[in-house]
């Protein structure tokens, strides 16, 4: 209520000697007016409000408002507003909420001051040798990979084996199917059994023996009577003519 309208009340009553009652009645009554034109005056304004959102054409567009169903993002380092119903949208592919922050240099006189961030290198993932693989991870082997021929793969190159290939060593006895595996020659025995290694060499030494016989002349004792041709073989070489043509060993007595 208005001071003026308030002060011509109470003086009114005071004039007129109103009871305290009809002065209570009527200050209800001016109080009432008051708020009944308040309200008619805001209807009024929200009356022209609508009519001026409905047909003007002003920078928010064709019936929108201008903030009210907006959000501020920052959209690959560019500030937009965007319709709330979009901003999930957005935000999904990698967007943040609020405007993007500038990034501000400050410069000295004569010199530029330049803030750089840190340099980020990446390194190509790579497979080390001697590592299993699939197939399909060959690709993926730092240097080259080796194919076993049976399906398999390792990283790094093929490993080279040298084989020796077996042989039996000499003075072994084989059967006549492996006396071909003999590291060198064999040695048929001619019997059907074969050794490996070449055939011994036998040699024969031969001894002669020498054998002197020494024959002793045989003589005949003393008193022996023998022929003419036999006195010879006395042995005292003595003898004598005992009879006709016979000869007795020894000396006569």
């Amino acid at each position: 209520m208005e001071p003026n309208k308030f002060d011509d009340i109470i003086k009114r009553a005071t004039d007129t000697r109103l009871t305290r009652l009809d002065a209570l009645r009527g200050l209800a009554a001016g109080a009432a007016a008051a708020v009944t034109g308040a309200a008619i005056a805001s209807t009024d304004a929200d009356a022209k409000k609508g009519k001026s959102a409905k047909s003007g054409k002003g920078k928010s567009g064709k019936g929108k408002s201008s903030k009210g169903g907006k959000v501020t993002i920052c959209h690959k380092g560019a500030t937009k507003e965007i319709p709330k119903s979009a901003l999930k949208g957005h935000l999904g592919h990698g967007d943040s909420l609020g405007a993007c922050q500038s990034t501000s240099t400050t410069k000295a006189p004569g010199t530029t001051s330049t803030t750089s961030a840190p340099a980020t290198s990446t390194t190509s993932y790579c497979i080390p040798d001697g590592t299993s693989v699939d197939k399909k991870d060959k690709k993926d082997c730092c240097n080259s990979y080796c194919d076993d021929g049976k399906g398999g793969y390792t990283c790094g190159p093929c490993v080279t084996t040298t084989t020796t290939p077996y042989c039996i060593p000499d003075g072994t006895s084989v059967y006549k199917k492996e006396k071909e595996d003999c590291c060198n020659s064999y040695c048929d025995d001619g019997k059907g059994g074969y050794t490996c290694g070449p055939c011994p060499t036998t040699t024969t030494t031969t001894t002669t023996t020498t054998t002197t016989t020494t024959t002793t002349p045989k003589c005949y004792p003393d008193g022996y009577k023998c022929t003419k041709d036999e006195k010879e073989l006395c042995c005292s070489k003595k003898y004598w003519l005992s009879g006709r043509g016979e000869y007795t060993c020894g000396i006569k007595v």
